[in-house]
């Protein structure tokens, strides 16, 4: 028997597609309420361990494809052929407009957040270092003003729930790059920004969207010192080092004497990349500093890291001795 999934998922992730031919006894996602049939759990919400049917906020049911028919109106149970007819007929080619149930935001009658955003904001509130400093800075680079009546609020999901009352697309962009892993804008920087507290002792802020930074991420410490941390999407070779590197060798350590690191992030450094930013680093870690005899002494190095992400993981691996 063809089953088409009733989910409105922008690409289907299941191995078989939308449509899939099940024996009557196979088991599906059957909406009791709205009488819509899934195939897997992509297109749901959930909450907890429960899944919600995305039209409706009903809780879905494991249920077997002759039994979630015979739930439709009018479909006779014994005759398969006809049960196929109807239900197409009923299910897989109705155009009815979705119904725009919500969940409500807490502390607001007026405004509203769905059950799909209610189950993202669900699974973001499990990320340990995504906190609530990081997630105000996603939404100042989400061009959200007045965050001072946000700072405040001391649950990570209220907060969550809020900013996405606000705009529900921060939701999507910290969905987007924290769990389904996409190459949105800034994903490296932000997933860095999440995984950097369990490797960097002692972290005061961490800084992303801030227009006057000089770096890509600004990392300081309980002791005011100072990680500039520079990222790029782009796979590192040969002929791409001297503008990636460029922007540490501009920095004036004179200026900024309380950055102590400089980490590099990259998709991916190649074997060469890796040799030769090795060699760059004696170029810019030497601080030229003139003593009260006249002398120049060099009294200070900053240290060179090189980092790339590991596979759909809030991880990052340290390859500057690979």
């Amino acid at each position: 028997m063809k089953i088409s999934c009733d989910a409105k998922c922008e690409r289907c992730y299941h191995e078989k597609g939308r449509r899939q031919d099940l024996d009557v006894n196979d088991l599906v996602l059957f909406c009791p309420s709205c009488k819509r049939v899934y195939l897997c759990e992509v297109g749901l919400a959930r909450i907890g361990t429960n899944y919600y049917c995305p039209f409706d906020n009903a809780v879905v049911v494991k249920e077997e494809v002759d039994k979630s028919i015979i739930q439709m109106k009018g479909i006779p149970g014994e005759n398969q052929a006809a049960s196929e007819e109807m239900y197409h007929k009923l299910v897989g080619g109705r155009d009815e407009k979705a119904k725009n149930s919500r969940f409500s935001v807490r502390g607001s009658s007026s405004k509203t957040l769905s059950a799909y955003h209610h189950s993202k904001v669900s699974e973001l509130n499990d990320i340990q270092n995504l906190d609530h400093n990081l997630i105000l800075e996603v939404a100042k680079d989400h061009n959200i003003t007045k965050l001072n009546k946000y700072q405040n609020i001391k649950s990570k999901k209220d907060l969550l729930d809020q900013l996405g009352k606000k705009d529900s697309k921060i939701i999507d962009y910290l969905y987007s790059a924290l769990i389904k892993f996409e190459e949105v804008p800034k994903a490296l920087e932000i997933r860095f920004a999440v995984y950097a507290p369990s490797v960097i002792p002692n972290i005061k802020s961490i800084t992303i969207a801030d227009p006057s930074l000089k770096s890509d991420i600004r990392i300081i410490n309980s002791q005011g010192k100072e990680i500039w941390v520079f990222c790029s999407d782009h796979i590192i070779d040969l002929p791409d080092i001297d503008k990636f590197i460029e922007k540490a060798k501009e920095i004036n350590y004179v200026d900024h004497p309380l950055v102590t690191h400089i980490y590099f992030i990259s998709k991916k450094f190649s074997y060469v990349a890796k040799g030769m930013l090795a060699k760059y680093q004696s170029a810019f870690t030497g601080i030229e500093q003139t003593l009260d005899d006249g002398t120049v002494d060099i009294t200070l190095s900053i240290p060179l890291s090189l980092w790339e992400p590991q596979s759909r993981k809030i991880a990052f691996t340290n390859v500057s001795f690979v």
